[in-house]
């Protein structure tokens, strides 16, 4: 027995020595930031932060920052992607869904009851190269270097958290991430973490970008900013009929799956926004009332931001993260100034190789828990758009929603509407904007709880042709 007790104290020593893992964490680990003085302790997550190295040749380092609920420990790994493309994903731990938001006066941060880390462990990654606090001295062209880079990065990543390698997966983004998201889980499923990635969330999603223009007019009209006797109509009307057309040869060709000259013609299509944002422009109005918010239809802004001033946060996101002490406590090695957008890297990004994410969206669907959602606000990617092509994609056996929408009820009050259909959910979010987090984060984090919900519930059955079939227990 004596030997037996000897024993167990021997093995409870080795197992609280810390490991070489443990060293190389501790250099990640968020000790203090400006504000944790006057947080208590028990709302101050586990968090670590800094950069990783992806490519030596090219210097591209991918910044990360890491949140962990350290009160409830769960099995759920969330990655979070902003848009742009060239935007960074600070936007959404510091302005949207983070743990923490950012004083006024830019001294210090203070808790966000939205939080998502409350229901998952949180991961917001500033990619790709030349975003946010990541560096680059080349930038990327295509879906497909995003891809690849980031699946460098998660092998990095889960190196130096291999805990985490055993936890399910979701990736989770809004806008432009609705074409990094599709591709960068096109690359896991096709990975040695495929069997780990279980869903998607994405929010107001450029997924199909050149037919969710067809959606800028008729949106306009429908909301009164714009009508047929409006000045510049027939020119908006003449490059939507042109652009109709695109879409059309889009249609055609959309099941041969190959790149064409059709799929990155953006010349009438993608500039009918930019058009209705100048028509109707008034400059006899108030400063910061001159145009309409294209990120939230019912708000004025001053021209020619017209919403890109949006969250208000950003200008005291923007002096916080470029204190030089800011960005030694989050370990930023490789110090560089943070802005929202670079627009280094959305001029190169131009995506003429590789097809849209939508044609990977049936094949996602599935295989994989998906929930769209979009705030009705929203102008840039808004409701009308998803849905027409939606409403034409083909997934699991049918071709659009085949189901009505109904009332999305969140704490005893009907906070939207949702269409669901065969493996997806569309959520419609009322009065909130372009980035629902924002306006509602509480609403936001249960749609990660929803995708959550229905990955655990979810059984994986094989049909007689050897596909996935997805059957939902009742509960």
């Amino acid at each position: 027995m004596l030997y037996l007790v000897h024993f167990i104290s021997l093995l409870a020593y080795a197992i609280s020595l810390p490991t070489a893992n443990d060293d190389i964490k501790s250099k990640y680990l968020i000790t203090s930031l400006p504000g944790f003085k006057y947080i208590p302790t028990s709302e101050i997550p586990i968090m670590y932060s800094g950069q990783i190295l992806i490519n030596k040749t090219s210097n591209t380092n991918y910044f990360f920052w890491k949140v962990e609920n350290k009160e409830s420990s769960n099995n759920h790994l969330t990655f979070w992607f902003n848009g742009g493309p060239g935007c960074s994903s600070m936007e959404g731990a510091l302005m949207e869904n983070g743990p923490f938001k950012v004083k006024s006066d830019s001294s210090g941060v203070y808790p966000n009851d939205g939080s998502w880390h409350k229901v998952s462990n949180m991961v917001y990654v500033d990619q790709p190269g030349g975003v946010g606090l990541s560096t680059t001295d080349k930038y990327y062209s295509d879906l497909n270097q995003v891809r690849d880079y980031f699946l460098k990065f998660l092998q990095s990543y889960f190196e130096i958290f291999p805990e985490d390698s055993t936890k399910d997966i979701y990736l989770a983004g809004e806008s432009y991430a609705g074409q990094y998201i599709p591709y960068i889980a096109d690359g896991v499923m096709k990975s040695e973490f495929s069997h780990k990635l279980k869903g998607l969330l994405i929010g107001n999603g450029s997924v199909s970008p050149i037919q969710q223009s067809l959606s800028f007019l008729p949106l306009y009209i429908k909301l009164g900013l714009f009508s047929k006797d409006s000045y510049g109509y027939d020119i908006v009307r003449e490059k939507h009929d042109k652009c109709e057309k695109i879409v059309e040869k889009i249609d055609e060709t959309f099941n041969d799956g190959l790149m064409n000259e059709y799929e990155t013609n953006r010349t009438y299509c993608s500039s009918m926004l930019s058009d209705l944002k100048n028509f109707t422009l008034n400059l006899t109005a108030p400063e910061g009332q001159q145009c309409v918010d294209i990120y939230n239809y019912k708000l004025r802004d001053s021209y020619p931001s017209c919403g890109s001033n949006i969250p208000t946060d950003k200008a005291k996101v923007y002096k916080f993260l470029n204190d030089e002490k800011v960005q030694t406590l989050l370990h930023v090695e490789h110090k560089s100034e943070w802005v929202t957008c670079n627009a280094n890297v959305s001029d190169h990004f131009n995506n003429l190789v590789v097809l849209p994410a939508v044609h990977l969206l049936p094949n996602l669907i599935e295989n994989l828990n998906v929930i769209l959602f979009s705030g009705g606000n929203d102008i840039v990617c808004n409701t009308k758009g998803a849905l027409l092509y939606l409403n034409k994609l083909e997934w699991n056996g049918s071709k659009g929603f085949t189901k009505s929408r109904e009332d999305y009820v969140f704490d005893d009050e009907v906070v939207g509407w949702i269409l669901e259909d065969r493996g997806l959910k569309f959520f419609e979010i009322f009065d909130a904007s372009h980035m629902v987090p924002w306006d509602k984060p509480i609403v936001s984090r249960n749609l990660l709880e929803e995708l959550i919900k229905d990955s655990e519930n979810k059984n994986v059955l094989s049909n007689d042709k050897g596909q996935n079939v997805f059957k939902v227990n009742v509960l």
